[in-house]
């Protein structure tokens, strides 16, 4: 499974190498009942065609209209209200500003999805008035801007997913949570699992589950999800994980067995406050049973934790 952002590369980058005339057109500014946030891309090809989204699929036809050929980047300001939205299909009323910038060389993007290939976050800075473009690589305080001038985008993994054990449930979590912009690290002391577990993109470790932790995780921007089933396993973790900033921490298990799970951790001396930390039964209950049922339950959890950190809770 491949990560929006580097389908949508991707796609713009063969267009331009078969000779198309291409823009990659990014969300600057939102307002109102916008469907996508800020930052979002899509390439718009010179016949129409698309790749990628900036509006959810809701104004997407009227991209190749909205191109403007005597620059080399332009912006411009789709307004949809209420009363026209209908009309054009953006059926929920709302603003875009949009950025359209014409690729004519793609050194830049080829670099950004090298960057993007190896797991690295890289900040794009393009000026509008000249359409130069600096690369570097994107820091922990970087985020996007835009300032009707400069236009700083960063690609590549903007979160990170922790996964204890390599079992059938960590290979479906780890499928999706690559195509939702997180940078996926497995750890699997145990030789026999770790040896039939190949998902590429994923970094697969053979650590003990406290020392990945401390490793790979620990800051806002990360989670940590006890999937072995294993206590041995999933308890180091836990008891590591719930002295970091993770900002959802997941563990499988019944409420029976979280119970004594908790008895457990709190004989190692874990303060009861943190054990309120650990989502479990890990995962929303949608009566799910497979365990690629259970793997949407339990990214469906992780992707409300995360909105509510980056957005707000939802009213």
């Amino acid at each position: 499974m491949i990560p929006p952002d580097t389908d949508t590369l991707s796609t713009l980058l063969g267009w331009r190498r078969a000779g198309f005339e291409v823009d990659l057109v990014t969300v600057v500014n939102t307002w109102g009942s916008a469907p996508r946030p800020v930052g979002s891309i899509a390439a718009v090809r010179a016949d129409g065609a698309v790749a990628g989204s900036v509006s959810g699929g809701c104004i997407e036809r009227q991209l190749a209209q909205s191109r403007q050929r005597d620059a080399c980047v332009s912006t411009s300001c789709l307004r949809v209200g209420d009363d026209t939205a209908r009309a054009v299909g953006l059926s929920c009323g709302g603003e875009l500003e949009l950025v359209f910038e014409s690729i004519r060389q793609t050194a830049s993007i080829e670099s950004v999805l090298q960057a993007m290939t190896r797991h690295k976050r890289v900040l794009r800075e393009l000026e509008v008035e000249t359409g130069n473009i600096v690369l570097r690589d994107a820091t922990a305080q970087d985020t996007f801007s835009w300032d009707g001038q400069r236009l700083c985008r960063i690609f590549g993994p903007r979160w990170r997913l922790l996964l204890i054990g390599a079992g059938e449930l960590s290979r479906h979590v780890a499928q999706m949570a690559l195509m939702l912009d997180f940078d996926v690290v497995v750890c699997e002391p145990r030789m026999p699992f770790r040896e039939a577990f190949e998902i590429p993109q994923i970094t697969l470790v053979d650590e003990l589950p406290d020392d990945a932790v401390a490793a790979y995780v620990g800051d806002l921007h990360s989670a940590v999800l006890a999937l072995s089933h294993d206590p041995t396993l999933d308890d180091l973790a836990l008891e590591q994980a719930l002295g970091t900033e993770c900002f959802y921490i997941g563990a499988l298990g019944s409420t029976r067995s979280h119970a004594r799970r908790r008895q457990r951790l709190d004989a190692q001396g874990v303060d009861a406050l943190a054990l309120e930390r650990i989502s479990a039964p890990i995962g929303i209950d949608i009566g799910s049973r497979t365990s690629a049922e259970i793997a949407v339950s339990v990214v469906a959890e992780l992707i409300e934790r995360r909105a509510a950190l980056a957005y707000g809770p939802s009213a």
